[in-house]
């Protein structure tokens, strides 16, 4: 089990898989990842843990499943979730989605239920490998303006280069560059997932050659993603991690701050963002009970996108909403918002560190909607909430505890 863990940490931030592509995963013929049912080599790790963890523990799992089939909550979900796929623009693609939001909470309670401290050192050094890896591939991406291909395909790199249509660029000394990938999607991704890794190496600190070497490239990594987003949630979690004390005192000033920073630099992606906020707050209003399906919101917005864009360009706006609170709204209704909302509350008084995801969600949606932002938000609810299991209490560790089961 824990060597399934300790990879499942290294693949996180990777996006290698197998795609397939039914009429559902196309627009106007166009094909889009959002709507693609892939096989991830994470979803291997996952489908392997439950595996084992029915075999190991399956008394335990049958008489869980019994109490929980007579939870009233669970029917109540259950409901929900069907009558969101009945009145869903796209029931299948929903329905679909509903099947990996199952499979994200599975992993989010076996880490709740399996995570122990005897892991700690190892799972310290698989988190300094992983960001020794991912930001040294960012840093040749970025010096030689490309992708790197080889062996690094089957980790998830895509091929790019500066020139790639629709590749995130950054300035650098009043150039244009490309800012790195590692892995993942986008950079902004990057640098979220670099600095979750570094935070908890930094606040669990040991003294070991690889850990030094992963906080600092762990730094330079972050430092060139030109994540503006990335750089804001950096000071927020600091906040949140190193002067906890003070945090209440010090986060509505640090959101200010980091809001004005986000803002105060010229970013053409910001009009985009306006205007498709705009649209998901139409779509809201039409379909606030429900939602127009879990999934949906691309679908969605290509109603409105011709209604509030001049000139719009279809392929600009193939994206969802940049905020996870507007596209949960609209896309599940609100009932499933208020679920998510206290579902949040009640993560957040058990550790600050998670506002930092929720800064996040408010300027990016991929902890809602890509597969690796999503299994980076399973892994940190999944931690919080094992920590809170502990009674005792480990010098130098995050905002909470690890468990010892």
């Amino acid at each position: 089990m824990k060597l399934l863990f300790l990879l499942l940490v290294f693949f996180i931030p990777t996006q290698f898989g197998l795609h397939f592509w039914p009429d559902f995963a196309f627009i106007n013929g166009i094909r889009i990842d959002y709507f693609s049912p892939t096989i991830y080599t994470t979803d291997l790790i996952i489908v392997a843990i439950l595996l084992l963890s029915f075999r190991a523990k399956r008394g335990n799992l049958v008489a869980g499943l019994k109490r929980l089939l007579r939870s009233r909550w669970l029917l109540a979900m259950t409901l929900w979730m069907l009558l969101n796929i009945y009145f869903s623009i796209s029931p299948i693609l929903s329905f679909y989605k509903w099947l990996k939001v199952f499979e994200f909470l599975f992993l989010i309670l076996w880490i709740k239920d399996n995570f122990k401290k005897e892991w700690l050192n190892d799972f310290l050094k698989l988190v300094a490998i992983t960001i020794i890896f991912q930001s040294s591939l960012g840093f040749f991406q970025f010096l030689n303006q490309h992708s790197l291909g080889g062996l690094f395909y089957f980790f998830g790199e895509r091929t790019f280069n500066a020139s790639t249509p629709g590749i995130a660029l950054g300035t650098y000394i009043d150039r244009l560059f490309l800012r790195p990938y590692g892995t993942l999607p986008h950079p902004n991704l990057l640098a979220a997932v670099l600095l979750f890794y570094v935070i908890i190496l930094i606040k669990y600190f040991q003294r070991s050659a690889t850990i030094v070497i992963a906080i600092i490239t762990g730094v330079v990594g972050i430092i060139l993603t030109v994540s503006r987003l990335g750089y804001a949630a950096f000071v927020i979690a600091a906040v949140a991690v190193f002067v906890p004390k003070y945090f209440s005192k010090f986060f509505g000033l640090t959101i200010i701050f980091a809001v004005l920073y986000i803002f105060v630099f010229d970013n053409p992606s910001i009009s985009i963002r306006e205007n498709l906020n705009s649209a998901a707050i139409k779509i809201i209003g039409e379909n606030f009970l429900f939602g127009t399906g879990l999934g949906t919101n691309i679908i969605a917005l290509q109603k409105y996108s011709r209604e509030l864009f001049f000139n719009p360009q279809p392929l600009a706006f193939l994206q969802p909403v940049h905020n996870i609170y507007l596209l949960i709204l609209s896309e599940t209704g609100i009932v499933g918002f208020i679920f998510a909302a206290f579902s949040a509350l009640k993560i957040i008084f058990k550790s600050k560190l998670f506002f930092v995801i929720l800064f996040l969600g408010i300027f990016d949606h991929y902890f809602y909607t890509l597969q690796s932002g999503q299994l980076l938000l399973c892994f940190v609810i999944g931690i919080i909430l094992s920590c809170q299991n502990s009674s005792d209490q480990l010098p130098q560790t995050l905002p909470f505890k690890f468990s010892e089961k």
